[in-house]
Parts: C-alpha cells; sequence; structure tokens
C-alpha cells in the first residue's frame, strides 16, 4: 500500500488518477479529492464591498451593498452571512439597513439601504470585528423626492393686512 497527500489552493473537486509504468490503475471506489474553502480572511483582495451607485428618494428608494468574502487564497467563502453588519454615517430616518443574504453566486451577499433622510451616508461593512475594505462606491446617496401636492405638510399662506395695488402681498 502506497499513500500520497494532494494540496490545493483552489476550492473545488479535484479527479484523481494513479499510472504505474505508464498503466493506469482502477480506482476503487472515489477518485475525487474535495477541497473546500478556508475561514474569511478581510485582508484578501477578494474580500470587498461596494454600494450601488446613483441618487435615490428618500422614502421609496434602495441602494444594494454587495460584498464578496474570500478566503486567504481568493477562494469564495459560502455560508457567511450571518456574520456580515453594514452601519451608516449619516441618520436614515424611517429607514435602515437590512441583514445580508447569500446570492445564488457563492460567496456573495447582498443587503438594501434605505433613508427618509436626504443625503449622502458614507456605508462600512464588517465581517465580525473585522472592517471589510471598499472596492468602488461606498456611499449612498438620497435625495429628496418630488412635491407630493396631497401631503398636508404641502401648503402656502398669505401674509394678512392690507396692500396697495401697486405693492406687493408676501406668499
Amino acid at each position: 500500500m502506497y499513500t500520497a497527500s494532494v494540496t490545493s489552493s483552489v476550492a473545488g473537486a479535484k479527479t484523481m488518477t494513479v499510472t504505474y509504468s505508464g498503466q493506469t490503475v482502477t480506482a476503487s471506489g472515489n477518485a475525487d479529492a474535495v477541497f473546500i474553502a478556508g475561514g474569511v480572511d478581510t485582508t484578501n483582495d477578494g474580500t470587498r464591498f461596494s454600494v450601488s451607485t446613483g441618487d435615490e428618494p428618500v422614502g421609496s428608494g434602495e441602494h444594494t451593498i454587495s460584498v464578496r468574502l474570500a478566503d486567504s487564497e481568493g477562494n469564495p467563502v459560502p455560508g457567511q452571512a450571518a456574520g456580515l453588519s453594514a452601519n451608516s454615517s449619516g441618520g436614515l430616518g424611517g429607514g435602515g439597513i437590512s441583514t445580508f443574504t447569500e446570492t445564488a453566486t457563492a460567496g456573495t451577499y447582498t443587503a438594501t439601504v434605505s433613508s427618509t433622510v436626504a443625503g449622502s451616508k458614507v456605508i462600512t461593512v464588517a465581517f465580525g470585528a473585522n472592517q471589510v475594505l471598499v472596492d468602488g462606491n461606498g456611499t449612498a446617496a438620497f435625495v429628496a423626492g418630488g412635491v407630493d401636492i396631497a401631503n398636508a405638510a404641502t401648503r402656502f399662506s398669505v401674509s394678512s393686512g392690507d396692500t396697495s395695488v401697486d405693492g406687493e402681498a408676501m406668499l
């Protein structure tokens, strides 16, 4: 009986073949060595986040935070949504940041940001206690929506008192 060790820095299944004196030896059972990603490495270039660009209306618009988590070799690390958190530098009013969920692409996670307060909000993301670096845009921008005539806060008033016909009344 002979044994050999196989190592890999790339996650996935590797089919093994053995030859002896130029002849292929038939496997008795499993012929695949399966390698899985290691733990999340927030210092690896493959671990980064970005925020969708553009202006979103307050109260109804959302930005998406996209995060990629990788191990020390750059392999995507699945199943880690619970370890992710995000914060905003500015107040979100009645809005907020959702929890992260994993997408159909292993190691990729998303959350949404909404706000009822206009302005630019710098987003930070962490995995556990470690900050995840931004790759591209890291700011969620929210702008006031159009005028809502039906809103009770939309109104006007005319100044009181008499004004001469060649004078001006203040609105």
